[in-house]
């Protein structure tokens, strides 16, 4: 069995069928006498945390063996049902964890024609496997009468293959009923039994973040800019005589990169799509990290003749800080800390 610390005392107690004071007291007894045969070892057996003993599964059978011996009888197979479904239930809430750390990132989901679609590579981190099992999976249930469904299930993107959530709880689904190991194949079976909800929850999450952040662009162009380039005062207009003109918000941090501070105004500027276009080329592409300090050297150098905005950028400064770069998730990002 694992040496992991996973049994909560009170978890244990409950298991037992005893209160907390009977296993107390057991815990007393074991401890107070280091001549008889009743012992648990410390850092074997059982460790502190927070108040509470965390016991291994071993140190939990000799909790049972002892109330066994004196007091009740079929306590083993009790505890043996308890710490399988105790089990179930860790290896189940790992598994969120891990879908969770792969894809809960900008970027990670990608939507076509209204699916979201994961890439081989994170179903290959996800699933603990490689990408030739995978390949052959795809392979195997191809020959099937139920194949995946190409646009559906499966697309090609930029020459990558990318699985829909239908497509990759297939996968999972073949792994689970056909890989030699139980504990590969019991893994994979729970990616099918919880990934759904994960995933839908992450999809959720970072909507709604996504929303704010377009409620908070909405606000700065139309109310807090009045429909104006904060650098060249252009006013949008889609008047032919006085020339069309686009605005954009701009994230003075970048989105990708300072994820805690997308959603909030003194963090946007409005700007014609021209100049917003000309700072990103300025900068090497829309991909690269940008900060205030970036836009602020921007300006100095095309556009020095802009005092008002130079003003305005030191005061947003002061306002911001100096943030961090971050890979906040999104149970994270849309707590009123970060917002």
């Amino acid at each position: 069995m694992s040496k992991k610390f996973v049994i909560k005392d009170i978890q244990l107690a409950e298991a037992l069928g005893i209160t907390n004071q009977k296993l107390h007291d057991i815990q007393v007894f074991f401890d107070s006498n280091d001549e008889d045969e009743w012992e648990l070892i410390k850092g074997k057996d059982y460790t502190f945390q927070a108040g509470h003993r965390i016991y291994t599964y071993e140190g939990a059978y000799a909790i049972a063996e002892y109330l066994h011996s004196t007091e009740k009888a079929n306590l083993f197979q009790r505890l043996k049902e308890w710490i399988t479904n105790f089990k179930k239930k860790l290896r189940q809430s790992l598994v969120k964890q891990k879908i969770v750390d792969i894809i809960d990132s900008p970027g990670k989901l990608i939507t076509v024609n209204n699916y979201h679609f994961i890439s081989k590579n994170d179903i290959v981190s996800i699933l603990g496997t490689n990408h030739a099992r995978i390949n052959t999976a795809f392979d195997e249930i191809k020959r099937t009468d139920k194949p995946l469904i190409a646009d559906t299930e499966y697309i090609e993107y930029e020459g990558n293959r990318y699985y829909s959530m239908k497509g990759f709880f297939k996968i999972s689904r073949h792994l689970g009923e056909n890989l030699t190991r139980k504990n590969r194949r019991d893994w994979c079976e729970d990616v099918e039994r919880v990934g759904d909800k994960t995933v839908n929850k992450i999809i959720y999450t970072w909507n709604n973040w996504q929303q704010e952040i377009d409620r908070s662009k909405r606000f700065v162009r139309n109310t807090r800019d009045k429909k104006k380039c904060r650098v060249c005062g252009k006013k949008a207009s889609n008047s032919q005589l006085a020339g069309i003109v686009h605005l954009a918000v701009h994230h003075l941090y970048s989105q990708a990169h300072y994820p805690q501070l997308a959603a909030s105004p003194d963090n946007l500027i409005t700007l014609t799509v021209n100049i917003h276009g000309e700072f990103h080329s300025w900068m090497g592409g829309n991909q690269k990290r940008c900060t205030i300090d970036d836009f602020v050297e921007f300006i100095n150098e095309r556009y020095p003749e802009c005092d008002d905005v130079k003003v305005w950028l030191n005061q947003k400064k002061m306002i911001l800080g100096t943030p961090e770069i971050t890979t906040i998730k999104s149970k994270k990002l849309l707590s009123p800390q970060s917002m």
